[in-house]
């Protein structure tokens, strides 16, 4: 060896040093913040499956690569040299002074490092491969329990996958030795005078080694073949999900025969390869290729002239196996269906004895509600309000639902000079309070009624709505990492021109920052502040992963996260909850629903204190396969649901993204005939209305209302259904939340021969109306823009109403605060649009609403000299009528 020997060894132990150091202080520092969240065992287990994955793989690959490339050099002879072309290169002279052997060595070591790598990301297959069972749900044709397709198959695929990539990485290294020795060359005749090639000279030992190779590649892809007969159980690519009749009858026994020929394949390669008979390796090729292109090509001909003819009756009972199979896997079997007539009308005294239905229609839409919060309740630049959360509280004794707003901190509404390094992590570490408020109340302004809101946060019902702990460490905002319980004051919340500063933190969040700890974080984040801060002493902390989603995804990373985690108030302190769930994407013939896979199960509800941080996951459905199969990997990770607070158990809400997939598959898998199905002859969609906020399908909504044939009012998810590709209204669907019956789904039918208004139509009797035109228009053309809320299907009794706010926003500014200006009200072929709610009803259904209802939706404008207690609906409708003339007067529509 030369000189420059060292300098290759310092070269590489800075490269193995720069690889390794990186995840090992990462480790280490999330070690530290397992500890503190009570689930260092969770990442030990999971740092432990990924070592003995990374160790095995890694030692298999290194055994194959390196036994491969002795195999190589021995097959080459003892006193192979580098080629002349190649001695020249880089490469070349590199391993002239590392020596053939030597360099093998490390080049097989730096391979298997990269599959040791690429080995710990199996973890979360392997562990449901170890630990799943069965699903209770069997496969109609291959006869294997759904199990096998979610735990096991796809560690086999997997385990394929990599074997067939190490031995083309065997192949390509063992052809690169070869080359580079000579040990494969050109053989050259002399024909005429001139030389001209003839084919590969090669040695018998190299021919053997290549032989091997082939074969190994070759058996790997037989199994691979063999495989895919099971993946083809859920194959999205024919006419559903799942084989039909020419996949049963073409596919299926093809891949056999294919896995079959091909494996008989790999002996005839070897002993081509072996022997030098090119005929045998042309009728190997010929084999794999040819049974390649029979089940590509055999089944399509069954396809056309077979099934198409006579498609109805060759796929019935598989459309029969996969409408079963659909149902099963996002739990439409549990949907009840119950009829409606469809016959009453609604009169008034309907309209009072479900005055908590009433009280509860939700006027606020979310963009609109968001823009007012903001430009009413964010008081200072630097909070945001980044979402609305709908939920239902028990105030004075009746059940409400409310709309709130968490008040986070957001460092880009700091001006640019304020964001410096002590101002990012000491002095700005929490948002704080929220606002909340019903969905129906509005004040003489057109602006939302309040409950909770200012800072420190004020609540008009302190026995209800008590905020004891109102500081937000933790959120849904991107924060970075902040320290807490410095010598520094961190800023608390305004008071007027005055700010409040706290200093000592009571959570339990956070890192401590004592002893190595303070350096080791330093390393990590990059920041030579945080290591000599005089501001850090021995009692600080450090609190990372403050992201709810972000921090839950650290503890269980295999958990998907619904899109809308939400904040409740328990006893006195504030709580997200987030709902997730378990999936997979290979469930037997079960239709898939985008992102989610083909099979959803909403098993874990996780809350996260917006205060301290700490971190709790409850398996509401310990039951399920893959639920179970995680606990059983993770023992302490789930805890009872019987440990969950029954205060936040009455805050449990049904998952919109869950339910919304649920009933856009309902619309076409409740037909559970085959040919009704093959058909379309009964399917559903969601509806569609322009013109309202967020244009587009109708979203799930929350609203209280009192079912059909129930005694009380409930919360309740809830959408519509109308007939594809018509208006009117066939079905609506709800999910129960409430106490017991949490999780249950019912549908609500009409009659097919009754014409039952959709939402489409009435939006577009809305539109065509001229009173509620001239409106619009007017509004429209003074600086100022009409924006329709969503329209909401309200079911009372046995008939429905609908109801759609509309708001009113300046368009001179683009912060302009949105009002609430009318209440549109539908019911059959009649529509009102006055101030309020109540005024609408009244117009419809004549008299005055209860007191109940009267107190529940705030009152419109008056003059000074008005009364507004008048009993009587002929003098509330005398006061609306000069209203309107007094403001069409301003407005010069004379």
């Amino acid at each position: 060896m030369n000189s420059t020997s060292p300098l290759v060894k310092l070269m590489l132990a800075a490269l193995g040093f720069s690889l390794l150091s990186g995840p090992i202080l990462t480790f280490w520092t999330d070690w530290l913040w397992f500890d503190v969240v009570g689930y260092a065992d969770v990442l030990l287990t999971r740092v432990g499956v990924q070592f003995a994955l990374f160790a095995g793989a890694a030692l298999l690959a290194f055994l194959l690569l390196r036994w491969n490339a002795g195999v190589a050099l021995s097959a080459s002879g003892p006193r192979a040299n580098l080629s002349a072309e190649f001695r020249g290169t880089a490469l070349g002279m590199l391993i002239q002074r590392l020596g053939m052997n030597r360099f093998a060595t490390l080049l097989s070591l730096g391979l298997a490092f990269f599959v040791g790598m690429t080995a710990t990301t199996w973890w979360p297959k392997v562990l449901l491969a170890i630990h799943g069972g069965e699903v209770g749900f069997t496969d109609p044709t291959l006869g294997y329990d759904a199990g096998f397709y979610l735990f096991t198959l796809p560690v086999l695929d997997t385990v394929r996958f990599s074997l067939g990539s190490i031995v083309l990485l065997c192949g390509a290294s063992a052809l690169a030795i070869y080359v580079s020795l000579g040990a494969i060359r050109m053989r050259m005749v002399e024909e005429a005078g001139e030389l001209r090639p003839d084919g590969l000279a090669m040695s018998d030992g190299t021919r053997r080694h290549l032989a091997n190779l082939a074969a190994a590649f070759l058996i790997l892809m037989a199994v691979g073949t063999y495989l895919r007969r099971f993946q083809l159980m859920y194959d999205p690519s024919g006419l559903f999900t799942g084989p039909g009749y020419s996949d049963l009858y073409g596919t299926l026994p093809l891949l056999t025969l294919q896995a079959v020929v091909t494996l008989i394949s790999a002996y005839l390669v070897y002993v081509a390869i072996d022997r030098e008979r090119m005929g045998m390796l042309a009728t190997a090729v010929a084999l794999v290729f040819g049974t390649s292109a029979l089940t590509g090509m055999y089944p399509s001909l069954v396809q056309r002239f077979l099934v198409e003819p006579n498609e109805l009756n060759t796929e019935a009972p598989h459309i029969q196996d996969h409408i079963a199979a659909t149902r099963f896997a996002f739990r439409l079997n549990d949907i009840e269906e119950r009829s409606l007539s469809g016959e009453n009308s609604l009169q008034r005294e309907d309209i009072d004895n479900n005055h908590a239905t009433i009280n509860n229609i939700r006027l606020w839409d979310h963009e609109p509600l968001l823009a007012t919060f903001a430009q009413i309740q964010e008081i200072r630049t630097q909070y945001r309000f980044l979402s609305v959360d709908n939920d239902r509280y028990m105030i004075d004794g009746e059940l409400r639902q409310i709309m709130l707003s968490p008040r986070e901190f957001d460092l880009q509404g700091l001006p640019r000079e304020a964001r410096t390094w002590v101002n990012e992590h000491i002095t700005y570490t929490h948002g704080y309070g929220l606002t909340l408020g019903p969905v129906n109340k509005v004040n003489p302004q057109g602006l939302p009624e309040l409950f909770v809101q200012d800072l420190p946060p004020t609540s008009t019902h302190p026995d209800d709505l008590s905020i004891e702990q109102p500081a937000i460490y933790y959120g849904e905002t991107r924060g970075s990492w902040v320290l807490v319980n410095t010598d520094s004051n961190e800023f608390d919340y305004p008071v007027g021109e005055e700010v409040r500063y706290t200093q000592g933190y009571e959570g339990r969040g956070g890192v401590s920052l004592a002893g190595a700890n303070r350096m080791l974080f330093a390393l990590r984040f990059g920041s030579s502040e945080l290591f000599f801060s005089r501001d850090i002493v021995e009692k600080s902390r450090l609190l990372m992963y403050r992201n709810i989603r972000e921090r839950v995804l650290q503890v269980a990373p295999f958990l998907t996260l619904d899109r809308d985690p939400y904040l409740v108030i328990e006893d006195g302190r504030m709580v997200w909850i987030l709902d997730t769930y378990v999936t997979s994407s290979t469930f037997p013939y079960a239709q898939a629903a985008g992102r989610l896979g083909n099979y959803i199960r909403n098993t874990v509800k996780v809350t996260v204190d917006a205060f301290d941080g700490s971190v709790n996951l409850y398996a509401v459905q310990p039951d399920e396969p893959i639920t179970k199969a995680w606990a059983a990997a993770f023992p302490t990770l789930f805890k009872d649901e019987a440990e969950l607070s029954d205060n936040l158990k009455k805050h449990y809400r049904y998952p919109q993204d869950l339910f919304a997939i649920q009933s856009e598959l309902f619309g076409v898998y409740h037909m559970t005939d085959h040919q009704v199905f093959y058909n379309r002859e009964d399917e559903w969609q969601i509806p569609s209305v322009a013109g309202e906020l967020g244009q587009g399908v109708m979203a799930p909504y929350y609203t209280i209302m009192r079912l059909p044939g129930e005694a009380s009012e409930e919360f309740i998810l809830m959408r519509p259904l109308s007939p594809r590709n018509k208006p009117n209204l066939a079905a609506w669907i709800v999910a129960r939340m409430d106490g017991e019956h949490y999780g249950n789904m019912v549908l609500y039918k009409f009659p097919k021969q009754k014409l039952i208004y959709g939402p489409v139509q009435i939006a577009s009797r809305i539109n065509q109306d001229t009173d509620i035109s001239r409106e619009v228009s007017l509004w429209n053309q003074q600086g100022s823009k009409a924006e329709f809320g969503t329209m909401l299907v309200l079911p009372i009794e046995e008939s429905l109403i609908y109801v759609q706010p509309l708001y009113i926003r300046a368009t001179s500014r683009e912060d302009a605060l949105p009002e609430l200006k009318r209440v549109i009200v539908a019911y059959e072929d009649r529509i009102a649009m006055e101030r309020t709610l109540e005024d609408s009803l009244d117009v419809l259904f004549g008299g005055t609403a209860s007191q109940d209802v009267a107190v529940n939706i705030a009152d419109a404008p008056v003059a000074d000299n008005e009364p507004s207690d008048q009993p009587t609906a002929w003098v509330d409708r005398a006061q609306r009528a000069y209203r309107d003339a007094v403001e069409r007067q301003r407005a010069g529509d004379w």
